[in-house]
């Protein structure tokens, strides 16, 4: 929580925002008061927090890849009996960040760093991204292959 935010008010500095309240909204998403028009959105996996800010709408996940917990379940929800692991869980990160972008047909695109799978969505060109690694303690502007998901 704690570098998510760190990493959020750094990028928005980056950006020319200075000193906009990062609240909590009752469901728990990152919001702005009284920085129009920037939206946030934050996300985490393992030591891996990422920020993601824009004009309009949108929402970011990340999930590391790992063997399913329940591959049936996930490719029920999913509505494919059909799908494998792989892509199981790129339509996993896009479903998530289009959740938090609160809007679930919003344009979304997907790229892949070392074993993690990265979603955006709500954004009409490819993003940028910050992150933050816990171990090494660096924040990083991430250059990214992203690919456009339908």
């Amino acid at each position: 929580f704690v570098v998510g935010h760190v990493l959020l008010r750094r990028l928005l500095a980056a950006h020319g925002v200075g000193e906009a309240l990062v609240e909590v909204d009752f469901d728990g998403r990152p919001r702005l008061a009284g920085a129009a028009p920037w939206r946030v959105s934050l996300a985490h996996c393992d030591r891996t927090v990422v920020a993601l800010i824009a004009t309009a709408a949108a929402g970011v996940d990340i999930e590391r890849e790992r063997s399913l917990r329940d591959p049936a379940a996930l490719r029920a929800f999913l509505g494919d009996p059909r799908v494998d692991s792989a892509s199981a869980l790129e339509r996993w990160v896009v479903a998530e960040a289009r959740i938090k972008c609160g809007v679930g047909a919003a344009s979304a695109w997907i790229a892949r760093r070392d074993d993690v799978c990265i979603a955006v969505a709500g954004a009409t060109n490819a993003p940028t991204l910050w992150t933050h690694d816990l171990i090494n303690v660096t924040y990083n502007r991430v250059a990214q292959k992203w690919t456009a998901v339908s």
